[in-house]
């Protein structure tokens, strides 16, 4: 039955005056095969200068040897006796420059020196003494042992060689018991996960639209238009008859003045009718006898319930024709343009961290934040800025199925930051400058987006601080296409994940 077998290449490191050796790491490398490559599903093969390494020109010895095998090596032996090496342009001998590349890419280094006894006319005295120097530069750090024959090295290296895998295999499979597993998923139009991606037409993420906003409106017509208040008292010798005592309260000035609509809202008000072929009786204004005060607490008016609630109800009613003419422009900007919703599933058995994922489009497939669609209206813009969350406005709203972005960052170690949509007013504010702050808000929404433009493509890059196992969380926004494409290849890395995930994600219908 075929065996899945991981290949590990070890790098033999040592300057000329180990000879010996080499051939014992062989051995020991061939033996240790032989004993537990099928048990735990690893082989190693040697690397070393004098039978991998090829004529090559072009740069400097060192540079090159590290190029065509040193880098690619997973870990490496590395051995001294009486002699360090020669130096290369950055350290003190190429056996050091190697060590210092395996433990700086973060492999495993076997480190030994050599105590067997060597004729004094045989020894390089300058170099015993930059060992020793060496030696002491790795004192702290454990990484290193000494062996007295070439015996006790045999012995030392299987010995060293033997426990490293058989403890990093153990570490692999509780690794593998406890791992997560990260896979993008699609969002539908009912909010359902998918395996697919579907292009949507966008929608803000918002509590009410223009269409609840414009039924509410015809709601507050019909309820006014049904309230028919009397008619406001008018002095003249008819009125004084009838109403002696409000003609005498009049006569001394203790009647207050008349409660009237301002021009400005009957306007809005009715043109708004007007547009939506709504109906307006003749005293759709008239309040009867409201009529206004003069106390600093309270109502600045004073009548019958039913007048004072007229009142109250024409004022909601030019309240809500307004954020009505506001948000309509706001919808007829951004509403409707195609765009993919993504998450990201944990569906592993443990905790991922600082995961990125990367998109690849194919140049004309992305729209960019410079290519979203532009608000001209000056009110739309303020009202977008000042009674609007922006960043929950293009947010993906958070289902039973999946989470919202902002439960990635965990709380305990990054405190999120919620940016509100609201802005303090300035009243020198013209439309540049309301078009610059609107986009800088709509800019921060986007800032956990990276895009880059390379050859002909378009990648977008974005962060994810923390996803618990068992859990989703949805991108932070929409992802607004140009171009629809057919699928979506995709990279996935993250801290626990021992592997970079590569793969694609197809694009459907709707």
């Amino acid at each position: 039955m075929p065996k899945n077998i991981t290949q590990y290449d070890l790098l033999i490191s040592c300057p000329g005056d180990i000879t010996e050796e080499i051939d014992i790491i062989n051995n020991a490398v061939r033996q240790f095969n032989d004993l537990y490559s099928d048990h735990l599903g690893i082989s190693v093969r040697t690397k070393h200068w004098s039978k991998n390494s090829y004529p090559q020109s072009g740069g400097k010895a060192q540079a090159l040897l590290n190029e065509q095998f040193v880098k690619d090596c997973d870990l490496a032996v590395a051995l001294f006796w009486t002699r360090f090496g020669s130096p290369t342009d950055e350290y003190g001998s190429g056996t050091e420059e190697e060590i210092e590349i395996m433990l700086d890419a973060g492999k495993q280094v076997f480190l030994y020196f050599s105590e067997i006894p060597q004729a004094p006319f045989l020894m390089d005295n300058d170099g015993y003494k930059k060992i020793q120097a060496f030696k002491d530069k790795y004192k702290d750090r454990g990484i290193y042992r000494s062996y007295n024959s070439i015996a006790d090295f045999e012995g030392k290296f299987f010995a060293d060689l033997t426990k490293y895998f058989i403890l990093k295999k153990e570490s692999d499979d509780k690794q593998l018991e406890r791992n997560s597993q990260l896979v993008l998923r699609g969002i539908g139009a009912n909010r359902c996960l998918s395996e697919n991606c579907v292009v949507l037409d966008f929608i803000l993420n918002n509590s009410t639209n223009s269409a609840k906003l414009l039924a509410k409106i015809k709601t507050n017509f019909s309820n006014i238009d049904s309230m028919h208040m009397s008619r406001p008292f008018v002095e003249n010798d008819e009125e004084s008859d009838q109403y002696p005592f409000r003609s005498l309260m009049n006569k001394f000035g203790l009647i207050l003045p008349s409660v009237e609509i301002e021009q400005k809202v009957r306007d809005v008000i009715e043109e708004a009718a007007k547009i939506n072929e709504i109906y307006m009786s003749d005293d759709f204004f008239n309040l009867g006898d409201l009529s206004q005060n003069f106390k600093f607490e309270g109502k600045g008016y004073s009548g019958t319930p039913d007048e004072e609630h007229k009142y109250e109800l024409i004022k909601e009613l030019y309240e809500l024709i307004l954020e009505f003419n506001s948000l309509s422009k706001v919808e007829e900007a951004y509403t409707g343009g195609p765009c993919i919703q993504l998450a990201i599933e944990n569906n592993g058995t443990d905790i991922d961290e600082d995961v990125e994922v990367t998109l690849y489009f194919n140049k004309g497939e992305l729209q960019t934040l410079e290519q979203l669609p532009e608000i001209k209206d000056e009110k739309a813009i303020r009202f977008l800025l000042d009674k609007c969350d922006i960043k929950n406005l293009f947010a993906i709203p958070p289902t039973s199925q999946y989470k919202v972005y902002d439960d990635s960052y965990k709380r305990d170690v990054y405190e999120v930051t919620r940016s509100s949509g609201s802005t303090s007013f300035v009243p020198f504010s013209n439309e540049v400058y309301l078009k610059a702050k609107l986009h800088k808000a709509i800019a921060n929404i986007y800032c956990n987006y990276e895009i880059f433009e390379e050859n002909d493509q378009c990648i977008l890059k974005v962060k994810f601080n923390y996803i618990k196992h068992n859990t989703i969380i949805a991108f932070p926004t929409p992802i607004f296409i140009q171009k629809i494409p057919h699928e979506i290849n995709y990279v996935i890395t993250s801290r626990n994940s021992p592997n970079v995930i590569s793969e694609r994600i197809l694009i459907g219908n709707k």
